[in-house]
């Protein structure tokens, strides 16, 4: 993807997420320092099964961040505005919190889905889910939609071990959901 003849995986987990990422079958938290390529999982991913998985971001700049690496990588992806009520056809969907809580990003999901090009759900920096009210409120609306089986990827830089089980509940992951998790220290 990143066409260098050098290129490895930066950490047995990258590698372990990736390719849990790439069966699609169950719900993946993945905590991973700063630099360790996160957002190569869902990249991977997509490009290998064919199939869009939306990223959900708390911060303009984290959005920013995700657009460099998706055009440093050359995968063509989209932003969801205002008013959309479909996915377009692109392997990588950005979205910000606010436009995750309208109805037309759950129906563009749910269209998604029914038309089996639906990948998954990629929520970064999901340790601001405890502070953001938006956030908080965009988890909500996801709750509503997860009836679909579909896996949801929660990434963060640093989330302390204690905390995993309280994201956990909150995004109600599956009980056998994967943990990936390297120190950042």
């Amino acid at each position: 993807m990143l066409q260098l003849p050098d290129c490895e995986w930066t950490s047995d987990e990258q590698r372990k997420a990736t390719l849990f990422a790439i069966q699609r079958k169950i719900d993946l938290f993945v905590a991973l320092p700063t630099g360790s390529g996160k957002s190569v999982i869902p990249m991977l991913a997509a490009r290998v099964v064919n199939k869009t998985f939306t990223v959900i971001a708390p911060f303009i700049l984290l959005l920013e961040d995700w657009e460099c690496c998706l055009k440093l990588a050359r995968l063509s992806y989209s932003m969801f505005k205002p008013g959309m009520h479909t996915f377009a056809n692109t392997p990588i969907i950005l979205a910000t919190t606010d436009m995750a809580v309208t109805p037309g990003f759950s129906e563009a999901i749910r269209h998604s889905f029914a038309n089996h090009t639906f990948g998954g759900l990629v929520i970064d920096e999901v340790n601001e889910v405890f502070v953001l009210r938006e956030f908080r409120n965009c988890i909500r609306n996801i709750w509503h939609i997860q009836q679909l089986p579909f896996p949801i990827i929660a990434m963060s830089r640093t989330i302390p071990v204690n905390m995993e089980s309280s994201l956990r509940r909150e995004l109600c992951l599956a009980p056998d959901t994967i943990v990936c998790h390297q120190s950042c220290n």
